[in-house]
């Protein structure tokens, strides 16, 4: 199974014409750029990850206490470029639903992911 069919479904969804849908999407666009970030943040830092029994701590950062998991310039997270290119797509639709979705899934990512 191709793993860019969900980001292909993503944006589908995100330029849906019955916006409900659309902002689930970008609910969910939200909740995935946040947990890649938080991870590569997390993969980056080093921080070892507890695997042992359920009496083990955990430390658990809620997206709504730190919105913005901005990784060191250098961690690259490849599933952005590849996002990227379909929002900006989606911005030059022939529905006004569409470019709303490409623009709306744009601005749920800008200040959060670097890509060169």
């Amino acid at each position: 199974l191709d793993p860019l069919i969900f980001l292909d479904a993503l944006v589908d969804v995100l330029a849906d014409e019955n916006r409900l849908h659309a902002k689930a999407a970008l609910t969910a666009l939200n909740v995935f750029a946040e947990t890649l970030l938080l991870l590569a943040r997390v993969k980056h830092a080093d921080v070892p990850m507890a695997r042992s029994g359920h009496n083990a701590s955990m430390i658990v950062s809620s997206p709504s206490t730190n919105p913005v998991y901005s990784p060191h310039p250098s961690v690259r997270i490849p599933v952005f470029e590849q996002l990227l290119p379909r929002l900006l797509h989606c911005c030059y639709g022939s529905t006004w639903q569409a470019q709303m979705g490409g623009v709306m899934g744009l601005g749920a990512l800008v200040g959060k992911v670097n890509v060169e």
